[in-house]
């Protein structure tokens, strides 16, 4: 049984505590760890394979620490509890559509920023494969881990208590306030996405979250760092 009842105070504080404890999290494997293994400024990473396998199960540990330890163990919830299973293709094509629909929202933000179509369409298939495989990685950690927080935990917790409107709103504000842009066009993008991924996964506390995750990791691995 969880630890939080659905809509009570408590599992909002806890659903809102794990914002910088996963905050946290990221800064000491990517900032204090992960300097020793990717290049300052390069977007893929630059060390040998076994660096890369390193930076792997850097990622994996800081799932485990984030998930594990502050959502699953604290919170006394369960992956499947917050989401985490397959209700059907219907859940995917939901996220295909999401996906599909930031990225017309995108390419008409990066051409109004005076970019011209043809080089934004192609903009994010420049790179090697190491950098491929870079978002890949980073897709799966940032969109499991994300989606679990801010969708899976967050949004139905608010939801019971606001509403999908206000759950949605907030979850949205907040999602986008984590990544810490506070430009107009960054923080509106990153608010636009947060809503998209929580339409997605629908109204309700006990949805799937295989439509959001579908969308957020194929932003990753095609677009890279929106």
């Amino acid at each position: 049984m969880a630890r939080f009842p659905l809509g009570s105070t408590s599992r909002i504080v806890h659903a809102l505590l794990l914002v910088p404890w996963h905050l946290l999290c990221t800064y000491v494997v990517l900032s204090v760890i992960g300097r020793h293994i990717v290049t300052p400024g390069d977007r893929g990473f630059s060390g040998s394979n076994a660096q890369l396998m390193i930076g792997v199960l850097m990622i994996v540990a800081m799932w485990s620490v984030v998930l594990g330890l502050g959502l699953f163990a604290v919170g006394r919830t369960t992956p499947r509890a917050i989401g985490w299973r397959f209700d059907g293709a219907r859940d995917v094509g939901r996220g295909l559509v999401a996906f599909f629909a930031l990225w017309a929202i995108i390419l008409v933000v990066l051409v109004g920023m005076g970019m011209h179509l043809g080089e934004a369409l192609l903009a994010p298939f420049q790179g090697g494969l190491r950098t491929r495989l870079d978002f890949v990685l980073v897709g799966i950690c940032a969109a499991s881990t994300e989606e679990s927080i801010y969708r899976g935990y967050m949004q139905p917790a608010l939801e019971a208590k606001l509403g999908f409107c206000g759950a949605l709103a907030i979850t949205s504000i907040v999602f986008a306030a984590s990544h810490r842009d506070f430009s107009f066009v960054g923080f509106t993008m990153k608010a636009a996405l947060g809503l998209a991924f929580g339409i997605a996964r629908g109204r309700g506390p006990d949805r799937s979250l295989v439509a959001p995750v579908t969308a957020h990791a194929m932003l990753w691995f095609v677009l890279g760092d929106t």
